[in-house]
């Protein structure tokens, strides 16, 4: 069974080694319950109102996820997760 706490980190080291065998040795490294990030620095990402933006950091507040992100006059914003559309609202 998939482990959905590192859903987007298994995706990024996709993206990133290119080698299914590897990314699977990897994440099978990692305790299930252990939560990453659903997004990463450099990652475009549509937000429910539909803007898109490209994550510049990711910061940990609260209990979640913070996704930062530069605006058109290059301010610093961020967004929560639950504002983002993921591949499976799409």
């Amino acid at each position: 069974m998939e482990n959905e706490n590192t859903m987007g980190f298994e995706r990024k080291l996709r993206e990133i080694l290119g080698d299914s065998g590897k990314v699977v040795e990897v994440i099978g490294l990692i305790p299930d319950n252990v939560f990453l990030p659903l997004y990463f620095k450099g990652d475009v990402v549509r937000l429910r109102d539909g803007n898109v933006i490209t994550i510049t950091n990711v910061g940990f507040r609260r209990g979640e996820y913070n996704y930062y992100f530069k605006d058109e006059n290059g301010e610093t914003w961020y967004e929560r997760e639950e504002n983002m559309v993921n591949g499976n609202d799409r």
